[in-house]
């Protein structure tokens, strides 16, 4: 620890106040107090915290302060929605058997223990194992992890007649643009709740944005997509997108959550047919619709802004009358 009263006092342009030492030719500066007298205070508690983390740079840790470590180096460097993961992951390790061990001392069964515990769907369970295989790799004790297997997609996909159905519903205004966009345009709720009435160029849409929800706020962030790759054609139905302001649905200025679109398609859909179709599933309807029309897969892939090997693992569950048809053709080909 360094002698109490070394370093200066810096006045920051805000009427604010920090320590100033030089350590080694460096310069470094203590956090940003309102009081004077507060400054020099705040920075040799800075100075001690940073020794102590030295002397204990190669003790080893229990896994949860090693979850902890990576939040603190990922925080306002990588986006909210990766840092509100690894928040919800260091609750779920936190507190457990798993959490307080040693990584040297964690093997394959502790892990797969923990996993089982936590009760959650496969895919979920999976990502949060990845989170701790991650972190026994930081922590310097890398593992073999077997991973939860996942179930098979229980998307439902709309027959032909069951969209026509659909479209034709008696909805409210709230729910038939959610409805159109995500069953004829293939989009994902984010993006339906990010999606403004400016992105609209000549006959089509750009999808510039998502929103999201972290950490209790809403979010609106960019997509992933090339720009390139992220216009879609408009069908007739939907041309009055462009002729507004503000969002196209929500309000002038703010967006709606995706979970707002959620409970409005599932208060209207309670009691119909429809019950069991979740928003996600028109737009694997919209994907697959594109494929059986013979749609080359790189413009569906484009159309659905999506990896193409992806866009046929994920987005093509073949229905029953396709698979009736396709035995038609097989037997007709074998001489049946």
């Amino acid at each position: 620890m360094r002698t109490r009263g070394e370093g200066t006092i810096q006045t920051r342009s805000d009427g604010k106040f920090r320590g100033k030492i030089q350590i080694d030719g460096k310069v470094l500066y203590g956090p940003t107090v309102a009081r004077k007298n507060d400054a020099l205070p705040a920075l040799w508690r800075k100075l001690k915290q940073m020794e102590e983390e030295a002397a204990n740079e190669g003790a080893e840790h229990p896994l949860s302060t090693y979850f902890h470590r990576h939040i603190r180096a990922i925080t306002g460097k990588q986006s909210p929605t990766t840092v509100d993961f690894w928040n919800n992951a260091v609750k779920k390790v936190e507190g457990t058997k798993l959490g307080n061990k040693l990584p040297s001392s964690i093997t394959r069964r502790d892990v797969d223990a923990w996993s089982e515990s936590l009760g959650l769907a496969p895919r979920t369970t999976r990502n949060y194992v990845n989170a701790v295989k991650q972190m026994m790799a930081l922590a310097g004790f890398p593992i073999k992890i077997s991973q939860p297997k996942l179930r098979e997609s229980k998307q439902v996909i709309l027959t032909d007649e069951e969209c026509a159905e659909l479209l034709r519903s008696n909805m409210p205004d709230a729910v038939r643009p959610i409805v159109q966009l995500a069953l004829l345009c293939g989009l994902r709720r984010s993006e339906i709740a990010g999606l403004r009435h400016d992105d609209r160029d000549g006959d089509g849409i750009y999808i510039r944005r998502a929103v999201v929800r972290s950490t209790g706020a809403i979010v609106v962030k960019e997509t992933k997509t090339a720009s390139s790759e992220a216009w879609i054609p408009l069908p007739k139905t939907l041309e009055w997108i462009g002729s507004g302001t503000g969002f196209v649905i929500g309000g002038e200025k703010d967006p709606l959550s995706p979970s707002v679109l959620d409970d409005r398609w599932r208060r209207w859909k309670k009691g119909t047919k429809f019950a069991k179709v979740g928003l996600h599933d028109l737009r694997a309807t919209f994907g697959m619709n594109l494929l059986t029309a013979g749609v080359d897969v790189r413009t569906a892939a484009e159309l659905m802004r999506h990896d193409p090997a992806m866009l046929l693992k994920v987005y093509t569950r073949s229905r029953r009358d396709l698979k009736r048809e396709a035995m038609k053709v097989a037997m007709k080909v074998a001489g049946e």
